[in-house]
């Protein structure tokens, strides 16, 4: 996955909302996040304003790498 329309077009395609994953969003709850916070790439579920589960990657390719297997994983339950 290499851009952020192609990865909300992936997880479309499993099923999920677009809106179920915010950008560099500090309001929203009940998404999944994916911030940049300087050099590092930030995931994870905010829930009533925590941040839930963060996970860090070097690059934002790695961040949705990583949250579109999460989040196709978590789909096949």
């Amino acid at each position: 996955i290499v851009t952020k329309e192609q990865f909300l077009n992936s997880i479309v395609e499993l099923g999920y909302d677009r809106d179920y994953v915010k950008f560099d969003d500090t309001v929203s709850d009940n998404v999944m996040c994916v911030n940049q916070n300087y050099y590092v790439w930030e995931v994870f579920y905010r829930e009533r304003g925590c941040e839930v589960g963060m996970e860090k990657f070097q690059s934002q390719s790695m961040a949705l790498d990583y949250l579109y297997l999460k989040l196709k994983k978590h789909n096949m339950k």
